[in-house]
């Protein structure tokens, strides 16, 4: 029998699928059959994902831990070089993407940890865990990434439960421990350095569409400007941008369907985070599900929806000048096999707990489950 999954969470989703779709359609016509496959991708993974039981996904999921770490090291020698960064493999054509791979990976590995152990005993092993992937993906080099896979590592504890004074020491002994390494990286690498001092320069800037020599951030903010209200449609020409279908896609997004287009991005990612808060607090009072398995679908499903709200708050302040660029996708809309994969892989997790919750509901609540179906059927 298959499990449900959130009507809400599904109908978010496809609005994602058709904005990404939108974009691609406006700036490569011809890739939209290709933009088409990854939503297809994303779609099965999420079918499946939302399929398993918490206890299949963390187990798979600390294996893959294993595996993307090994990834993270092939990475350094065999690594498709772009701009002085090794990110990614070629596989058969295609690009995998480890350090994306690896956020998800951790969570899953995150959950394995404090739903067997509790988030009262040692660290060190989720220490090391985080340690080793920040640090090979630092090692690529990708600051962004690397600090952005921290900070979700973090959150993910703080969703296990570990004493927040705890998980504020890790912080600050991780800090010391990378700040030089992180003062050698950027002085080594110039385009890091060019990316800040392009957010200074355009936060000094009133009216960028009449700059010269503008940067690719905006460009971004210009092509928001003028889509107006409304947009200028699809088929309006624009200007070529860097990354126009991923890192900076709600750029193109606003063009053609201007604040509207925007704003149901905006409503998108609040509706994720409010339903994974609302699944969080219905499995912390579910007391007849098993500890373990509530831990493991509370960590899961919290851990997604820090991975995809974090990575849409990032993408969108770039967009708009308002953080340096970092190379961070907009999830489900951005093109990208990798990035689609482990957004599917997070967003599955949410639909797996939301199963979780109706299986359990019903027989801690019939009736009071009973009266909710009926008011939605009316």
């Amino acid at each position: 029998m298959l499990k449900p999954l959130h009507p809400i969470l599904v109908a978010v989703q496809f609005v994602l699928f058709a904005l990404g779709i939108l974009a691609m359609a406006t700036v490569a016509p011809d890739n939209v059959p290709k933009s088409l496959m990854f939503v297809g991708i994303g779609i099965a993974v999420t079918f499946v994902v939302s399929q398993m039981r918490s206890g299949a996904s963390v187990q798979l999921g600390s294996y893959g831990w294993v595996f993307c770490l090994l990834a993270l090291v092939a990475v350094l020698f065999i690594g498709r070089e772009i701009n002085g960064v090794k990110r990614w493999i070629l596989i058969g054509g295609f690009q995998f993407q480890p350090s994306e791979f690896a956020k998800v990976a951790l969570i899953a590995y995150f959950a394995s940890f404090f739903a067997r152990r509790g988030s009262r005993h040692g660290l060190i092993f989720p220490f090391v865990a985080l340690g080793a992937t920040t640090g090979f993906i630092l090692l690529a080099p990708s600051i962004s990434a690397a600090v952005f896979t921290f900070l979700l590592g973090l959150g993910v504890m703080f969703i296990a439960q570990v004493p927040l004074g705890r998980i504020i020491s890790i912080a600050i002994t991780a800090g010391l421990l990378a700040s030089p390494f992180i003062g050698v990286v950027i002085g080594q690498h110039k385009y890091i350095g060019d990316r800040i001092s392009g957010f200074n320069e355009t936060l000094r800037t009133d009216d960028l569409c009449y700059k010269p020599d503008k940067t690719q951030v905006e460009f971004a903010r210009c092509f928001i400007e003028r889509g107006g209200v409304w947009g200028r449609g699809p088929a309006q020409a624009k200007w070529k941008l860097f990354a126009e279908t991923d890192d900076f896609v709600s750029s193109t997004v606003a063009h053609s369907l201007g604040l509207l287009g925007i704003t149901t991005i905006f409503a998108a990612f609040a509706c994720i985070l409010w339903i994974g808060l609302d699944l969080l607090y219905r499995l912390s009072r579910l007391q007849i599900l098993d500890v373990d398995e509530r831990n493991a679908a509370s960590i899961l499903c919290g851990g997604g929806m820090l991975l995809l709200v974090a990575h849409a708050a990032i993408n969108l302040a770039v967009t708009v000048g308002k953080f340096p660029n970092t190379g961070m996708t907009l999830p489900f809309v951005s093109d990208g096999g990798s990035s689609m994969i482990t957004c599917a892989i997070a967003i599955g997790w949410m639909h797996a707990a939301y199963a979780l919750l109706v299986k359990h509901e019903k027989v801690a609540n019939p009736r009071k489950v009973s009266h909710r179906q009926s008011v939605a059927m009316q």
